[in-house]
């Protein structure tokens, strides 16, 4: 080591702590490298310098809750991405920037997210939606289900189940409508190697269903249209649920009716995807 290096290290050695100002950053010069490095003593402060996180509530209640907490007026904007319902499925988000780009620059990074989820019962009834499936098998799929039918009623439910049930090992002939509107189904059963005794299932052609869209929701009515189909005696049955994308856009558009009437004057609420932190939204007033 030469003489200058030890003096300038014992200066080093002997120097003052200098107070710094957290609250600010500094550019420096490392001379090992002669970089410039940009330190940010953020961390070293009791809080952040301003809030920047991502909340993920699970309901439009929650949702609702926290942004009301934690808004702030003149910055914040609240977006409905109403997303993809085809076949009945359903992607929609809504998200609220706190720092967004409104009144002033923001930088678009302390939000509040909701990806509404549909609910238990509306995907167990989407699963089986337009499939053909052996009768026993829609037979506990209509006895797991009672609670979300609405008409006919549980009592009358139960009974056609059974029936479908009773009548499992039939050969199903044919079909006719009888004149209460109900579907009937011809079928012969083999009793104890007999000649086999004849009889007719009776089904309602459509079911009233009540389902709650996404988690949280409260229901609303759904028309579940019988199908069937006989394959070499073998029964068959379905059931196809009626204006499933209309009634998810209906359930978002109710949606976003709540939350514009809750934020009105506090926060604009627009249809369409909201900013990330480095760019910019193009989209339409809800």
């Amino acid at each position: 080591m030469s003489d200058a290096q030890a003096v300038i290290d014992n200066a080093l050695m002997g120097a003052e702590p200098e107070v710094l100002d957290p609250s600010k950053q500094y550019g420096i010069i490392v001379p090992a490298n002669a970089t410039h490095r940009v330190v940010d003593l953020e961390k070293f402060l009791p809080v952040p310098n301003r809030a920047r996180a991502t909340y993920k509530p699970s309901t439009v209640d929650a949702f609702m809750e926290v942004v009301d907490r934690l808004l702030e007026e003149g910055a914040t904007t609240i977006w409905v991405d109403e997303g993809k319902t085809s076949s009945g499925s359903a992607g929609a988000t809504v998200v609220a920037v706190l720092n967004d780009n409104a009144e002033k620059a923001g930088w678009g990074d302390h939000r509040v997210e909701l990806a509404l989820k549909p609910s238990a019962e509306w995907e167990r009834w989407l699963k089986l939606n337009g499939r053909f499936i052996k009768q026993l098998e829609f037979a506990e799929h209509i006895d797991r289900s009672l609670l979300d039918i609405a008409n006919p009623d549980g009592a009358e439910l139960l009974e056609i189940v059974q029936s479908i049930e009773g009548t499992e090992t039939a050969a199903f002939k044919s079909t006719r409508r009888l004149d209460n509107g109900a579907r009937g189904f011809r079928y012969e059963a083999d009793i104890e190697a007999s000649a086999g005794q004849e009889g007719e299932l009776e089904v309602p052609t459509e079911f009233g269903l009540v389902l709650a869209t996404f988690v949280g929701e409260v229901t609303q009515p759904v028309t579940a249209k019988l199908r069937y189909r006989i394959r070499g005696g073998e029964l068959l049955m379905g059931y196809d649920l009626v204006n499933l994308d209309k009634i998810l856009e209906d359930a978002v558009r109710d949606i976003t009716g709540r939350i514009s009437e809750k934020f009105d004057g506090k926060a604009p609420v627009y249809r369409g995807t909201a900013r990330s932190a480095t760019t910019t939204s193009a989209a339409t007033s809800a």
